[in-house]
């Protein structure tokens, strides 16, 4: 019986030994773990989203903007012709052909192609008005971190005016004229869908010669 007894106190002993030395290790690994930062896969902001303007200027996204301003002629460039000053509104329609990219020697952008239709009144010079379409290409620059946002476009398109009906002028020779021109604008994001826009454009008015008359407009402008 005291045999059994000493066996039994021993065995305490050691067991309680044991827990003593085992446990403060145990509760450290414990607190080690609980102050140990979770692991938390987080994407960066840049990763998570595109660029900005990236979200805008997107293949196959549609634009729509109108755009009004003053024109003036002569301008110093071309024949010198009387004077022929008119304001004009624009309503164009776009679609962005490619994503933002770095095209040959050409900033970081994209390209859009653009209808446009336009009414213009004469307020100085001979003639009422002048009507027409226009078929533009635009090259949006895009940059990485900005809301502003450059372009450049040329186009061509014709018009309809009764400015041929004053038989003094040579400029304009019949009712249907040629409008090559060119135009560089700046965009200021307001939100992913608003821009406040502004634009200088140089406006050529010619028949290509289907005219006796034949001088033609060159106008400078903004808008």
């Amino acid at each position: 019986m005291k045999k059994l007894r000493k066996a039994s106190w021993f065995l305490g002993t050691i067991l309680a030994s044991y827990l003593a030395l085992s446990s403060p290790t145990y509760a450290n690994e414990q607190k080690n773990h609980e102050n140990t930062p979770k692991k938390v896969e987080t994407i960066s902001h840049q990763e998570k989203e595109k660029p900005y303007l990236d979200t805008i200027f997107t293949k196959d996204r549609i634009s729509l903007q109108t755009i009004s301003g003053l024109l003036y002629s002569p301008c110093g460039l071309g024949p010198k012709t009387p004077q022929f000053n008119y304001a004009q509104t624009n309503l164009r329609l776009g679609w962005m052909i490619n994503n933002p990219a770095k095209l040959s020697i050409l900033p970081r952008g994209n390209l859009e192609a653009i209808s446009e239709i336009s009414n213009s009144l004469i307020h100085k010079g001979f003639g009422n008005y002048l009507t027409g379409a226009t078929l533009l290409l635009r090259y949006n620059i895009v940059p990485e971190k900005s809301k502003l946002s450059p372009y450049l476009q040329l186009g061509a398109g014709m018009v309809y005016t009764n400015a041929h009906e004053d038989q003094k002028q040579q400029a304009i020779g019949q009712a249907i004229e040629f409008t090559p021109q060119g135009s560089i604008g700046l965009r200021y994001l307001i939100s992913k869908n608003l821009s406040i826009d502004g634009e200088l454009m140089f406006h050529h008015i010619s028949n290509a010669s289907l005219a006796k008359r034949n001088e033609g407009i060159n106008a400078l402008g903004a808008s």
